[in-house]
């Protein structure tokens, strides 16, 4: 990192959710990046330390009260949609400003706006602000993200899914099959709004899939990536089921992944060290080595494993944590490539 530069002055809102909690805490810790004004709808005129006591005596704004002449860099953690105080109006206000926006909801990382119509539900406002925004997964898009002044932060489920297949995508090594994956999550991965099947006392001894049978709204958001990272077009079908698990945070994702002839585990192996050499928060497990969510919460780390399923394919685990590398982790690692810091400041 170049010392010499001056700090970043940067606003994070929607502060008081999860992501935006994660975010506070670590940029609290980074060297270059200054939050100077930090927005709350519900809580404008409250202090930080007194919705989470662990943070800084900061006050909260409204995100009207933001002086954005004033400001370099926003992070937004706030609702999707088309109604006010969501991340698509806040993000066209503030890219008019000439302030760049790490968006961390999914407003913009849909390509195909007819796709986030369906998906989300409400028209896309700003067609050419979405046309422009880079998808913000850090180690597949980093030459663009370092030139990009609004950037698309990635969904949970889309980096863990696509960062554990993105070799095997590349490599062209997929067969005509399915990709089947199935993906956990914790309950920090709905959000901190209060819902009836998020409390303790349905969720804990239990375990459930929501939304199956391809009603989730990251399934598009997964296949543009991975026919993106496919050349522009997937093999087989993807087949996505999300489950919700009792613990607070993490996700883990199981796919399987149909092989070309002759491709052998080893190959894979190999092909995914070589793959992430230089991948910082990346990490490939050993043979014989199995994933679990212990590996990376806590961390902006993805950890892999890989293993033979039958002998046409592998079975590919990941594990991450959804509110750091699934959020505010990946946030930050994207505003260190925009703002020409080391890729991992703040994060190790």
């Amino acid at each position: 990192m170049n010392h010499h530069r001056k700090q970043i002055r940067a606003a994070l809102f929607g502060a008081t959710g999860y992501s935006g909690f994660e975010l506070m805490q670590l940029i609290d810790k980074h060297p270059g990046i200054e939050i100077t004004h930090a927005t709350s709808r519900q809580a404008a005129g409250l202090t930080l330390n007194e919705v989470y006591p662990t943070l800084s005596r900061r006050r909260l704004c409204a995100p009207d009260a933001v002086p954005l002449d004033q400001i370099e860099l926003a992070f937004l953690c706030l609702p999707h949609g088309g109604g006010p105080g969501c991340s698509m109006e806040e993000a066209a206000r503030l890219r008019a400003a000439g302030v760049a926006v790490v968006d961390l909801s999914g407003d913009y990382r849909l390509r195909d706006l007819g796709e986030y119509l369906r998906w989300y539900g409400s028209e896309h406002r700003y067609p050419e602000l979405a046309a422009a925004a880079v998808y913000g997964l850090s180690e597949w898009r980093r030459e663009a993200v370092a030139e990009a002044k609004m950037v698309a932060n990635p969904g949970c489920y889309p980096t863990c899914t696509a960062l554990s297949l993105w070799p095997l995508c590349g490599e062209n090594l997929l067969r005509s099959a399915p990709l089947v994956i199935n993906a956990m999550s914790g309950v920090s991965g709905a959000g901190r709004s209060a819902k009836v099947a998020n409390l303790f006392a349905e969720v804990n001894e239990s375990a459930k899939a929501y939304n199956p049978g391809q009603k989730h709204r990251h399934l598009p958001e997964i296949r543009q990536t991975l026919h993106a990272m496919a050349g522009g077009s997937l093999p087989g079908e993807v087949v996505f089921t999300p489950h919700l698990i009792p613990v607070n945070r993490g996700i883990l994702t199981t796919t399987y992944a149909g092989l070309k002839q002759g491709v052998t585990l080893q190959q894979c192996r190999t092909l995914y060290r070589e793959w992430y050499a230089d991948a910082a928060f990346v990490h490939v497990l050993d043979e014989g080595e199995q994933v679990c969510l212990r590996h990376a919460v806590g961390t902006n780390q993805v950890v892999i494993s890989l293993h033979q399923a039958d002998e046409h394919g592998v079975m590919v685990c990941a594990a991450m944590d959804n509110l750091i590398k699934g959020a505010a982790g990946q946030a930050l690692q994207n505003a260190n490539l925009m703002f020409g810091f080391e890729e991992t400041e703040g994060l190790l």
